[in-house]
């Protein structure tokens, strides 16, 4: 006799995505609050219903560190009635056995982590579930695909949930350049139902959640508000091509505190020298990194979807600016998300190379 279906959980947007894909490798990717672990969890638990004698395995760098948050989740609401009824049972494990879940269908999920990778990695495995993905090293993740070969499910799939890190960490690098292998799907808080209804209106526990977000983001933005004009058509291109390289950026612009100062920084000096080769882009990185203390990021306009903005990073050895422009040519007065404008320079002379130049032909009395 099959598992009695007595779980209801309706997936939208990203996660109802989740649900469709077969990909082999899915990220999910965005912020705390969003969905993310609960719909890799739901997932993993229809499938150990639907397919007896499937295999199953969920798993984060620590094993210590699950008790506390996906088993949470799992054991309070995915799994609480078929706990309950009896469906499903855990075990707690023994020296040579990882814990899990098993399934009177004789599905199992096993939980562990790449800390103790003996007992979880000696066995096959339809699904995994990788939380917290970017704590993972390239070898971690390789090694659970290895073990994606059970064969009870007609796809074998590997999941995971992760928050946003640097652009050139290995699990951006890998869904650039696997060729479709690997699908990321980013989450909103509009999908996660505990937050949000189905006309898209706040839940009672989405206002209160949303609620202390905008408290936090103002506790760490407290410097005054932005000066700067976003909308004014001048000064438009500078001398090193950006509409604000000629500007001095006023103090109330720069930043909301060290580190989310250093934070913007190192994001986007990884993005603005991703187009190096490797070698470059290391030295580049080095270089960056050696006058953090000297550098200044500055953000100006929206932080919602569809909203225009500009930012700076200006260091002693970088410019990098992304700017939403105005029309210039064009039939606009005011800026654009869809007209972008990037600009990276090298300051003292430029990424020319003119001051090197001049110094050249001031040694030799040119």
């Amino acid at each position: 006799m099959g598992v009695a279906l007595r779980h209801h959980y309706r997936p939208r947007g990203v996660a109802a995505a989740l649900f469709d894909c077969r990909t082999p490798e899915v990220l999910l990717s965005g912020p705390a609050g969003t969905g993310k672990s609960r719909a890799c969890l739901e997932k993993l638990h229809l499938m150990a219903l639907l397919n007896p004698g499937m295999r199953a395995l969920i798993v984060r760098k620590t094993a210590v560190s699950l008790g506390s948050t996906s088993l949470v989740t799992f054991r309070e609401h995915v799994a609480k009635e078929s706990l309950a009824a009896g469906d499903v049972v855990w075990y707690g494990g023994s020296a040579q056995e990882a814990a899990s879940y098993r399934y009177t269908n004789g599905s199992v999920i096993v939980v562990g982590g790449m800390d103790k990778a003996t007992k979880i990695m000696s066995s096959e495995y339809d699904i995994a579930y990788v939380q917290e993905a970017i704590e993972l090293t390239e070898d971690d993740w390789e090694a659970i695909t290895t073990r994606l070969r059970n064969g009870k499910v007609s796809f074998q799939q590997l999941i995971a949930d992760t928050n946003p890190s640097v652009p050139t960490h290995w699990l951006w690098l890998r869904a650039r350049c696997d060729r479709g292998d690997t699908v990321v799907l980013d989450c909103r808080h509009e999908d996660n139902p505990v937050l949000f209804d189905d006309d898209g209106q706040p839940t009672p526990v989405g206002t209160d959640y949303i609620g202390k977000l905008g408290r936090l983001v103002r506790a760490r933005t407290s410097t005054p508000p932005c000066t700067w004009p976003i909308g004014s058509p001048s000064p438009e291109a500078g001398p090193e091509g950006g509409r604000w390289a000629s500007v001095t950026p006023p103090p109330s612009s720069c930043g909301a505190g060290p580190r989310i100062r250093t934070a913007g920084c190192i994001c986007t000096r990884a993005t603005f020298a991703g187009l190096l080769p490797e070698g470059p882009r290391a030295a580049r990185l080095r270089e960056v990194a050696a006058h953090l203390e000297e550098t200044w990021f500055c953000w100006i306009g929206g932080h919602r979807p569809g909203d225009v903005f500009y930012y700076r990073l200006q260091s002693p050895v970088l410019i990098a600016e992304l700017d939403h422009h105005c029309g210039v040519f064009l039939d606009y007065d005011t800026p654009k998300p869809f007209h972008v404008h990037t600009v990276l320079r090298t300051p003292h002379g430029n990424d020319y190379g003119r001051a090197w130049v001049r110094q050249w032909q001031a040694g030799r009395g040119q």
